[in-house]
C-alpha cells in the first residue's frame, strides 16, 4: 500500500532543528544585511534599469496603487499564517498514525525556511531593482535591490508542494493540490499589486518552491 511507503525513518532531531534553525537565521539575517545593500558598480546600476516587455505589462494591468500597502500586509498574513494552517488542515484526515505530524511539519519547514535561505544568497547576486524603485528612480523605500525572486511565493509553494505530495502518498486526490497552490498563486498577484515584484519574479518563485518541495519528498513519493 502506498500508506506503508510513506513510513519516516528515524528523525534525529536536534540535527533536524539545527538544520531548519540554520536556515532560518542565513534567511532573517540575509534579509537585515540585504535592504542595506547598494548596487556595487555604474554597470551593475544601469542593469537594474532593463525591464522586459512581460513584465511592463504584467505590472501595467496588476497593479494597484490605492491598494499597494493592503496587498504587502495580506501577502505576510497568509505566507506566515494562512498557509501553514492550511497545510496542517490538509493534513490532518491522513495522519494516521499520528507519530507523524511532527516529522510533516518538520519537512514542510524545512522546505519553506532552505527555500528563504537560497532566496537570500540569490537576491545578493541578482540585485534586481524592485517596481516601485524602477518606475520612480527618486523613489525611497524599504529593500530597493530584492526583487528576483519572490521569496513570499517560493515559500508559500514549497509549503504546497511538500503538503501536497506527502498527501498524495497517503492515498490523497491530486486536486488537493489545487486550494494551496491557488493560495500560493495568490500570494504571488499580490506581490506585483503591491508593486514589490515583476511577473517574471513570481514565476521564478513558484518554481523554485515546488522544486524545493519536490526534492524534500522525492523519498515519500
Amino acid at each position: 500500500m502506498r500508506l506503508e511507503r510513506l513510513e519516516h525513518p528515524p528523525i534525529r532531531w536536534s540535527r533536524e532543528l539545527w538544520r531548519v534553525g540554520g536556515a532560518l537565521l542565513v534567511w532573517t539575517g540575509g534579509e537585515y544585511l540585504r535592504v542595506r545593500r547598494k548596487p556595487r558598480t555604474p554597470v551593475e546600476r544601469k542593469a537594474q534599469r532593463v525591464l522586459n516587455r512581460i513584465d511592463r505589462i504584467a505590472r501595467r494591468h496588476f497593479y494597484q496603487p490605492t491598494v499597494a500597502l493592503l496587498a504587502d500586509r495580506i501577502a505576510d498574513s497568509i505566507v506566515f499564517a494562512a498557509m501553514p494552517l492550511a497545510c496542517t488542515l490538509t493534513l490532518l484526515p491522513y495522519e494516521r498514525p499520528r507519530r507523524h505530524f511532527l516529522a510533516d511539519g518538520l519537512l514542510i519547514g524545512r522546505a519553506a525556511t532552505v527555500t528563504g535561505a537560497v532566496n537570500e544568497t540569490i537576491k545578493f547576486l541578482t540585485p534586481r531593482e524592485r517596481p516601485f524603485a524602477f518606475a520612480d528612480p527618486r523613489a525611497e523605500g524599504w529593500d530597493r535591490y530584492g526583487s528576483f525572486f519572490s521569496n513570499h511565493t517560493s515559500a508559500a509553494a514549497a509549503m504546497a508542494a511538500t503538503t501536497s505530495f506527502i498527501a498524495q502518498a497517503r492515498g490523497a486526490s491530486p486536486w488537493l493540490a489545487v486550494p494551496l497552490f491557488a493560495l500560493a498563486s495568490f500570494v504571488g498577484y499580490l506581490r506585483i499589486a503591491g508593486d514589490k515584484h515583476y511577473l517574471t519574479d513570481i514565476i521564478a518563485g513558484a518554481a523554485f518552491g515546488t522544486a524545493t518541495g519536490a526534492f524534500f519528498t522525492r523519498k515519500l513519493v
